[in-house]
């Protein structure tokens, strides 16, 4: 189990199994219970939402058939590994009221711009159908370090899979054909914009063929890293095994990286732990530290992330406010106002619980950062034999656009 699943250890694995926590078709089971074809495992966890951006999801197209969105960077189209609310297809229907929406194609998570769902499974099909024909022309761009050859460029180099459990590929002979069009629209002296034409849909495709270019996209955490070696891929050059690979990049990307302190629970502390379950992770842990030391420490975290929740409430309303403006339709305008009315005014720790048998409530996680939860890659155009649909460019992607504190990777 503890290979199929890497978020736990074999032994975090039996302990959870020896406490009735996973089970096999709704039953309890020893460690040794060898499994069967059709078993269901089940697994109770407590969960810990991870971070997105609150930037309020724009309209571009609503109709009886279709949904068109523009996806803000950060946050997977559906519930997938850590992500289950905050996800494109839980705002839209917790958010918006837009539910029962078919999935026609996705974005990396990372990945912005245009999404598609249809509203029906007629025009699921049809649409499906455009995909796999190769039918439907798709328009990307992105922002590289240094000078982009001014010459179109065409990349023709097969992709592979690396590690399914990772979701990391790379140009490889036993790959699969993959067709991408490269062209510069611009170069601000340090960074280049491109246009990208993607011929064929690969996972990744766009961002690997650019790094077989040696222009990794800017600020891709997967691709433009030193993990690949000194040429970082650069003309499928890697420089280590796929074995090695796949430690390296467990390795350089272990959430723990963002763990800004841990809270170690001795046996005696499991109680008051317990005790406190209803309220935030933050108040537990002081909690037990007045208990450990003897001295009350005043709670300031609740207030801290109730400021910055009101403060990205208010960005994300201002936000919808212009997106209502320019509406398309009267139809799409309402379903804006109606997402503006949902969006949440404070945080609220009583929403929160603690368990004293989860890891993650004893670690004290960082948020990420703007650059962090961005990539710059853009989904700008989707056309199709009788319809098109487009987003403005991004704001990373304008000509003079500049960031003095962006690393370039260079």
């Amino acid at each position: 189990m503890a290979k199929e699943f890497r978020s736990y250890t074999a032994e975090r694995y039996e302990m959870q199994i020896r406490d009735g926590l996973i089970e096999i078709n709704n039953k309890a089971a020893p460690p040794n219970y060898v499994l069967k074809n059709n078993d269901l495992i089940s697994h109770l966890i407590h969960r810990h939402e991870v971070s997105v951006t609150m930037k309020p999801i724009d309209i571009v197209h609503l109709s009886e058939d279709l949904l068109v969105i523009d996806k803000p960077s950060s946050i997977p189209v559906h519930p997938c590994g850590r992500y289950r609310h905050n996800t494109i297809v839980f705002i839209l229907g917790q958010e918006y009221c837009l539910k029962e929406l078919r999935t026609v194609h996705r974005l990396d998570r990372l990945t912005s711009g245009i999404l598609i769902f249809a509203r029906n499974w007629k025009t699921a099909n049809k649409l499906m159908k455009e995909l796999v024909s190769r039918d439907v022309q798709k328009e990307y761009v992105c922002r590289v370090p240094g000078e982009f050859p001014n010459d179109v460029i065409n990349i023709n180099q097969p992709i592979d899979c690396v590690s399914q459990k990772i979701g990391v590929f790379w140009v490889h002979p036993n790959g699969k054909q993959a067709s991408t069009t490269f062209e510069r629209l611009s170069f601000n002296g340090k960074s280049s914009v491109v246009r990208c034409l993607p011929r064929t849909g690969r996972t990744h495709q766009i961002r690997i063929h650019l790094q077989y270019l040696g222009y990794p996209i800017i600020n891709d955490p997967i691709y433009n890293s030193d993990v690949w070696g000194p040429s970082k891929g650069r003309n499928a050059v890697y420089d280590k095994s796929k074995e090695e690979l796949v430690h390296d990049m467990l390795s350089a990307h272990n959430r723990e990286a963002f763990a800004s302190e841990s809270l170690q629970l001795k046996n005696e502390d499991s109680i008051a732990f317990s005790a406190l379950s209803h309220i935030s992770t933050s108040e537990v842990k002081q909690d037990i530290d007045a208990l450990t030391t003897g001295s009350k420490v005043e709670n300031s975290e609740s207030a801290k992330q109730d400021a910055e929740v009101k403060a990205a409430s208010l960005g994300a309303k201002l936000l919808l406010e212009k997106y209502i403006n320019v509406a398309k339709s009267e139809e799409i305008a309402d379903v804006l106002r109606k997402a503006a009315t949902r969006l949440p005014l404070s945080f609220d720790s009583t929403r929160m619980t603690a368990d004293e048998r989860c890891d993650e409530c004893k670690r004290s996680y960082r948020d990420p950062t703007e650059h962090e939860m961005v990539m710059y890659l853009h989904a700008l155009k989707y056309r199709g034999k009788d319809w098109e649909y487009s987003t403005k460019m991004p704001s990373w992607a304008h000509a003079d656009w500049r960031d003095v504190d962006l690393d370039l990777h260079s």
